[in-house]
């Protein structure tokens, strides 16, 4: 696990690698999205042959992730309102 530790603190060193739909990944966010898991499954993928190919791995992670992390606040925050809504309901009748 140690090459993951080592992995993800360099890559939180690295400068944006490349705009991806139309937003910079910035990769000092690597650490905080990825799990120990996928960072070891990215460090088994890394080709130092095929650097872009590489980088372009992590900037479509890093985007899939953001997603999905912005999917689920989302249908929380949707939760949350019609909890809300229920309670101000309850409240005025």
């Amino acid at each position: 696990m140690d090459n993951v530790t080592n992995w993800t603190r360099d890559l939180a060193s690295l400068e944006p690698l490349e705009e991806y739909e139309n937003r910079y990944v910035q990769c000092n966010l690597a650490p905080l999205l990825l799990s120990p898991e996928l960072a070891q499954d990215i460090v088994s993928l890394h080709d130092p042959q095929n650097e872009d190919n590489f980088n372009l791995l992590i900037i479509s992670l890093l985007a899939d992730t953001i997603k999905q992390r912005k999917l689920a606040i989302k249908e929380e925050a949707e939760k949350l309102r019609n909890e809300l809504n229920y309670l101000l309901k309850k409240f005025n009748n």
